[in-house]
């Protein structure tokens, strides 16, 4: 038993004095973050950070009227993304077309910040190693959006795994019918989605790549893939993916079939976790949400499992033999 402590007491010249007011609490300084780019998934940075109790967006850069609009009347603007690196900003989110994505990451990792870029990390191996490089080199935050990642729904799901026990076979599809773009592969627009998914739910790196193309065009719509990846893993399980923009729908759907049990998550469901049969609940989170908090408790010294090039770097080595492998 704790001992009893004695009463203070009060003298009734000391019940007179004025109580002394407390300073209130410092207010902590949001983080300044800087975006390039805002086209359609620009602008959902613009509305995220927004939403951010932690951060502000201070800086904009992009060459559009329609993103100026939208960064609204606090936040710099500049068709200039260089200007963003001297801005005394404490990260820069990249949301530029993917081939633009090394030289802009390159030149903010060099510069010492913090860096969230939309995925694909680059669009070529030696890119995504040399940002990977840079980063380890400037001690600075790499992040990479693999979004599907940071679904409350799939978060779930590797909290399960031990559970569910060792992975047996894993069948993923994601694409849609489009987008067409001109300035990246259909296949280099989809596939980390489906690669990233699969890479951390197996927790290694495959032994054995096949890539084949289920269908492609060349027509003047722009350029169509649909691919077809089977992975081999180390330790026994398998994957099957299919991926591309020749879809007749938009469909991301991943089936997981463990020693235990099997799963199914995908984000288009209305309850996007179903385990051995049952419906999960789930936290009502945009994944984007997710992705920039994880972004701005990096930059505050905070860890996230998936901060690093380390994922992205893999996927960026998966891409490129698969690559090797339908064009070569």
């Amino acid at each position: 038993m704790k001992p009893r402590m004695p009463h203070a007491s009060v003298t009734p010249a000391a019940a007179a004095q004025p109580e002394v007011a407390r300073p209130a609490p410092a207010t902590r300084r949001k983080l300044r973050l800087g975006l390039i780019g805002a086209g359609t998934w620009g602008r959902n940075y613009i509305a995220t950070v927004r939403r951010n109790q932690d951060a502000e967006l201070a800086w904009l850069a992009c060459k559009n009227d329609d993103g100026w609009q939208a960064a609204g009347p606090d936040c710099q603007t500049t068709d200039d993304w260089r200007r963003l690196l001297a801005a005394g900003l404490d990260g820069v989110i990249v949301a530029s077309p993917a081939p633009l994505h090394h030289a802009m990451a390159a030149a903010a990792l060099e510069a010492g910040l913090p860096v969230m870029v939309e995925k694909p990390l680059a669009l070529t191996l030696a890119d995504a190693a040399d940002l990977a490089r840079r980063a380890e080199l400037n001690g600075a935050v790499l992040l990479v959006d693999h979004l599907l990642l940071f679904h409350p729904a799939f978060e779930h799901l590797l909290g399960l795994l031990p559970r569910l026990g060792r992975v047996q076979h894993l069948a993923i599809a994601g694409g849609n019918r489009g987008p067409f773009r001109a300035d990246t592969p259909p296949f280099e627009d989809y596939a980390p989605h489906a690669f990233s998914e699969a890479l951390v739910l197996a927790a290694e790196r495959p032994a054995h790549v096949a890539a084949r193309y289920l269908a492609r065009s060349d027509g003047p719509e722009g350029r169509g893939e649909l691919v077809e990846v089977r992975l081999g893993f180390p330790a026994g399980g398998q994957a099957l993916i299919e991926t591309g923009n020749l879809m007749p729908g938009k469909r991301r759907e991943l089936l997981l079939q463990a020693e235990r049990g099997q799963a199914q998550f995908s984000d288009l469901a209305a309850m996007p976790l179903v385990v051995n049969g049952l419906a999960l609940p789930v936290a009502d989170e945009p994944p984007l949400d997710r992705a920039v908090a994880a972004f701005v408790a990096a930059i505050a010294g905070r860890p996230h499992p998936h901060l690093g090039a380390g994922l992205a770097l893999a996927i960026a080595e998966l891409m490129a033999e698969c690559r090797r492998q339908l064009d070569g």
